[in-house]
């Protein structure tokens, strides 16, 4: 049996190509499943039991101004769920999220309640305490059925019930004109009610034109997403906010920033998000700022007035894909800054020289060597070459640092500890970069010159907490994990590995597993690795047994899938290899396999024997 093609798939207990399960449908109502909308029926008593159709009818009565009981009912069910919480801080958090709407991102979340300075940030001293303490609040409106996750894993959503709940109870001691998406804006309110009104928040709404100067002393948060771009902002209109400490303006269209932005002397968080802007400069007089975001706005100067924020926590750039000049020792100046974003955007930066600082035009790597209490930061190098000695501390909690120009930089991370890596010089792998690879759930290697052993040269330790693993392009790579020379347990998290264009592998491991290692591993693929003559050795199999995807393609010299060269191999074999619990098998371009398994003897197992 030469040159084997095989795609077998399945989602059954028992590993059959002949059996496959589609991905299960679910129904969506008020924009979440039905199971999830089960568990939120268990919680509001007036519609415990109820069907599906009960609900959906009950929203349109409600719409309506119809079927008054059932929404009484509905209502008093929903405001006996927020009674139940313990703590005002997880009840103010409640309605803060009905008063912005329906949908929520974590982060704007964040932003928005920090900067409002809420009670339930007593005693939080950095934004990494802030950010747990609002996912544990988070988590009790959640196990309440009053918040739910999104499709999007950092996504949030209210029911529409639960929405309307929450704004009838804020609207009984709270000031506050809130629009979302389909509502229409008619006039602004009488001048009595906007002196006291403390929050304002506008999002997909179509406003005609906004007044010369909105008279609202006590305001606290001014959100702004309308629903066209061209909406200007009058010279004067931040001039009567002076309590203001959110502002949020999202998809507006601004030359400059209006001067009476210069009269928010307590701003606390500024988020300008997916805005066309020119001159920001004005942006540095606002020194109380903390958060400071521009994700996914064009502009192309981040000019040295923002160096003068020097209380900023918080500076996020991402996505700001027209950027191509930061100036010299702006970022550096912002002692403080515990969090920078700077995801798919920025790349030109320069080689700091010492004999020559003045001459340099642009920002350096160097910089962040200054900020001590920098945690989090996600940034891209196009080359390694940019790169200054021990720039990224290993102080750092959350990191997304990707070098090199192969990498896909847009795509978004499923875990805050990532790391991906071309370098062809041995000492680019500085000792700040080797402690974060320690650190890393995801790391992502390319080239990589002088390492023939993955374990064994860069964490003798068997990298404990890393998840997935990718290695691609090196032509020195001889085996990811040599038993040899190491007793550590190997890679004992590890659940996705991927190794490609490894033209020198000659095995995944050489000698003898520790117990424990790869023993969380799901899915292995292989591709363009010339000299690997098998997938696994028969004394190392029963540590992949867990695999549910394997993928091996286009490497010639593959003869076997596992190798076996002792005595009594097929009894054993056939008793371990019916332990794999394979929902996926793709075998191809390999002109040498011949079998699955085989022996010195001659005993082969087949894939037939495998696969009925």
């Amino acid at each position: 049996m030469v040159g084997y093609d095989l795609r077998f798939h399945h989602k059954a207990p028992n590993f059959s190509p002949k059996l496959v399960s589609p991905n299960g449908s679910h129904r969506e109502l008020f924009g979440s499943s039905q199971q999830e909308f089960g568990s939120l029926t268990l919680t509001v008593k007036a519609l415990r039991g109820k069907s599906l159709h009960s609900w959906k009818d009950a929203l349109r009565l409600q719409k309506m101004g119809e079927g008054k009981e059932i929404q009484e009912k509905a209502y008093s069910g929903i405001e006996w769920c927020y009674n139940q919480l313990e703590g005002e801080e997880v009840k103010s958090l409640f309605l803060i999220c009905g008063m912005l709407g329906k949908f929520h991102f974590f982060d704007d979340l964040l932003k928005c309640t920090k900067g409002l300075g809420l009670s339930l940030f007593e005693g939080i001293n950095t934004m990494e305490e802030a950010r747990s303490r609002l996912h544990s609040l988070v988590d009790k409106l959640k196990d309440s059925c009053l918040l739910l996750d999104t499709t999007n894993k950092e996504g949030l959503k209210m029911h529409d019930l639960i929405l309307d709940v929450a704004r009838k109870i804020a609207s009984r001691n709270r000031h506050f004109l809130s629009l979302i998406d389909g509502d229409e804006f008619k006039e602004w309110q009488n001048k009595e009610f906007l002196e006291k009104c403390t929050l304002i928040s506008f999002i997909r709404i179509n406003i005609p034109k906004l007044p010369e100067q909105l008279e609202c002393p006590n305001l606290q948060l001014f959100h702004l997403h309308s629903a066209k771009k061209s909406l200007p902002i009058p010279e004067n209109f931040f001039k009567e906010m002076k309590e203001l400490k959110v502002l949020d303006l999202t998809k507006i269209r601004m030359p400059s920033l209006p001067p009476s932005i210069h009269f928010l002397k307590n701003l606390q968080t500024l988020c300008l998000d997916q805005c066309e802007l020119k001159n920001i400069a004005m942006v540095g007089e606002l020194r109380s700022l903390e958060i400071l975001s521009f994700v996914a706005s064009k502009f192309k100067l981040l000019p040295n007035e923002i160096g003068q924020l020097t209380r900023l926590r918080v500076l996020n750039l991402s996505g700001c894909s027209q950027l191509e000049v930061i100036h010299p020792n702006v970022i550096s100046s912002l002692i403080k800054l515990e969090e920078l974003g700077m995801n798919n955007n920025f790349i030109k930066w320069e080689i700091e020289d010492v004999s020559n600082i003045s001459e340099r035009s642009n920002a350096s790597l160097a910089e962040l060597e200054h900020l001590s209490n920098l945690t989090t930061v996600d940034v891209n190098v196009k080359d390694a070459f940019q790169l200054s000695i021990n720039c990224f501390s290993e102080k750092l909690v959350n990191f997304k640092i990707c070098i090199g120009d192969v990498w896909n930089w847009s795509v978004k991370y499923a875990t805050s500890k990532t790391l991906k890596l071309k370098l062809s010089q041995t000492n680019q792998l500085d000792q700040g970069l080797q402690k974060l690879m320690k650190k890393s759930e995801k790391l992502y290697l390319d080239v990589l010159e002088g390492v023939t052993d993955i374990v064994d040269q860069l964490d003798a330790d068997g990298f404990p907490r890393l998840k997935y693993l990718h290695v691609q392009n090196n032509l020195e790579i001889l085996q990811i994990v040599n038993c040899w020379s190491s007793s550590h347990i190997a890679f004992p998290n590890l659940e996705a590995l991927f190794l490609s264009n490894l033209v020198s592998l000659e095995s995944l491991c050489s000698g003898q597993l520790p117990r424990g290692s790869f023993k969380h591993l799901t899915t292995i693929e292989v591709e363009k690795c010339p000299k690997l003559k098998n997938l696994f050795s028969f004394s190392n199999v029963l540590h992949f047994l867990q695999l549910q995807e394997i993928k091996v393609v286009d490497c010639n010299d593959m003869k076997v899938i596992v190798d076996k060269k002792e005595e009594n191999f097929e009894a054993l074999v056939n008793d371990r290899i019916e332990s794999f619990q394979l929902q996926s098998l793709t075998l191809q371009s390999l002109p040498n396999l011949t079998c699955f398994a085989s022996s010195n003897n001659r005993n082969t197992v087949r894939f037939e024997e495998i696969i009925p």
